[in-house]
């Protein structure tokens, strides 16, 4: 059985005490209208109740016109509200989603030390190095799948975000997320993904070279860090509003 909440039974009682009373006064003013004028016309009577009637019937069908109107537009904002609340849910998990992956990628390149709580660790440019090195020594037959798979997947989710129709409202939620900052963040994991598969496919590069430098001080870990930001301020967000 569902039971109403006090606010819902309120809103209850109330709507059938304004129905009582609206046809109390209907009623009355039928009576009244009819009365008036019956007694100034005693032979057509039945006239003025038709009249009257038929004024009620007038006032009736305008005020449920505008009722209506006014229903259907109350609807449709909360339709409206819902529909954003559920997109808004999808991209929060979206962005979790997003870090995810990326953070796949940061174990996968040993950038991040193992830690036994939930703070990050990064790891010496040296071990970095280290393994960089011993990846690029693995004699990767294809690249294309190795690697710009795994970016792909990330941008990918990055697309289904920037191209919301609700995009506004998810930046809206975040403290130190922009328009902006988004679409920039985007760009540099494009930028990465191209240095990336470059330095892999080219057998001539030098391992000591600048891949381990750029992917340690001037994008990765500036990527990893926003987007840590971001999965934490995504999970805030789902648990106290959803």
């Amino acid at each position: 059985m569902i039971k109403l909440k006090t606010g819902e039974k309120m809103k209850t009682k109330d709507k059938i005490t304004m129905g009582i009373i609206t046809a109390m006064v209907v009623i009355a003013f039928v009576l009244l209208f009819g009365f008036v004028f019956g007694n100034i016309d005693p032979k057509n009577k039945l006239e003025a109740y038709t009249l009257a009637i038929s004024f009620v019937g007038i006032f009736a069908t305008v005020i449920g016109a505008y009722l209506g109107a006014k229903i259907s537009g109350d609807n449709a904002i909360e339709i409206l509200e819902i529909d954003r609340k559920a997109s808004k849910f999808v991209l929060f998990q979206t962005m979790i989603q997003i870090y995810e992956k990326y953070d796949t990628l940061a174990h996968y390149y040993n950038i991040i030390e193992p830690s036994g709580d939930d703070s990050i660790q990064y790891s010496s440019e040296l071990n970095i190095k280290k393994s960089i090195k011993e990846i690029k020594n693995r004699d990767i037959k294809n690249v294309e799948y190795e690697f710009s798979e795994k970016y792909d997947d990330i941008l990918s989710l990055f697309d289904k975000i920037i191209s919301d129709k609700y995009l506004y409202y998810f930046i809206k939620e975040f403290e130190d997320l922009s328009y902006s900052e988004l679409a920039n963040m985007i760009k540099r994991v494009k930028d990465e993904k191209k240095k990336v598969i470059s330095y892999f496919e080219d057998d001539s590069t030098d391992i000591n070279g600048d891949f381990d430098e750029f992917i340690y001080t001037t994008l990765f870990i500036d990527n990893h860090k926003q987007l840590y930001r971001c999965k934490n301020e995504a999970v805030n967000i789902l648990t106290n509003n959803f």
